[in-house]
């Protein structure tokens, strides 16, 4: 069973490698609602959003988050494996970030840092360290761009999404339509392009890719992620569950957030393309 889902490890990871680049944002024009009106409500929801991320951020701070996720690889196969995901949640950037995944009580299935430019992915079955440095994360040998780095899904989880959706501006997209939960607005050049549907009172419900792409749904309990689904219409999908959220302190030391790889440990280049 090890074996197996020690297997599937690394394809898992790099369906998770995909970080976005942000671009200059044009300032739309400020055009104000009339009181009341569809417009009104999707600028109060936009509003609402952008709220609870500016207090997310600064509440932001050492987290450690504990869950399971269920994953379909490219066979089609279902797959299960436990997270430990932690970080001293800095306001202006996540990483470094630490992740652990467990193919049960004990047994690490990999072991993976994620920091602004580096990433070392550590498989104990395969006694291999899979390294990738730079920026672009945007697809794998597997040719599966998931559109989720490790440091994306801290920011999912820790409700810290302005980084993802908001753009350098903040200011409400242009193009949106009335939904019935809330409203989908279209991103304008934010970190995960494509639509961002939000409920009235500002919550991420649902993001997904313009065409046939990638869908992310996100399920709360008390206003906090609790639920991550993420699938593609090629079949494949992710169940991510939190299982519990937690504030450290004092915050982590470089040594809790450094990957050290035991002697004798081979080395590949992650090959992107």
């Amino acid at each position: 069973m090890l074996k197996a889902i020690a297997r599937y490890a690394l394809p898992l990871l790099l369906l998770m490698l995909n970080a976005c680049t942000f671009m200059q944002d044009t300032a739309p024009p400020d055009l104000t609602p009339p009181a009341g009106s569809e417009a009104d409500r999707a600028a109060q929801a936009w509003e609402k959003f952008a709220a609870r991320v500016t207090k997310a951020v600064a509440l932001s701070g050492p987290f450690r988050i504990a869950g399971n996720m269920r994953y379909k690889g490219e066979d089609g196969k279902n797959n299960r494996v436990s997270i430990l995901l932690w970080g001293n949640g800095k306001a202006n950037s996540p990483r470094p970030l630490r992740l652990d995944l467990l193919a049960g009580i004990g047994i690490i299935a990999a072991q993976i840092r994620e920091d602004s430019q580096n990433l070392v992915a550590f498989i104990p079955e395969e006694k291999t360290a899979y390294t990738h440095s730079g920026e672009n994360r945007a697809a794998s040998s597997f040719g599966v761009p998931l559109p989720l780095s490790i440091g994306d899904l801290a920011l999912l989880l820790t409700g810290c999404q302005g980084e993802l959706f908001l753009g350098k501006t903040g200011k409400m997209p242009r193009d949106y339509v009335a939904t019935g939960q809330g409203f989908l607005f279209t991103l304008e050049k934010s970190g995960l392009e494509g639509r961002l549907e939000l409920s009235e009172s500002g919550l991420p419900l649902l993001w997904k890719e313009e065409g046939p792409g990638w869908s992310l749904d996100i399920e709360y309990e008390n206003d906090k992620p609790a639920r991550l689904r993420v699938a593609h219409p090629r079949g494949y999908s992710a169940l991510v569950v939190v299982k519990e959220m937690e504030r450290v302190s004092p915050p982590y030391s470089p040594e809790q957030l450094a990957l050290i790889l035991p002697e004798g440990t081979a080395t590949k280049t992650l090959r992107l393309h």
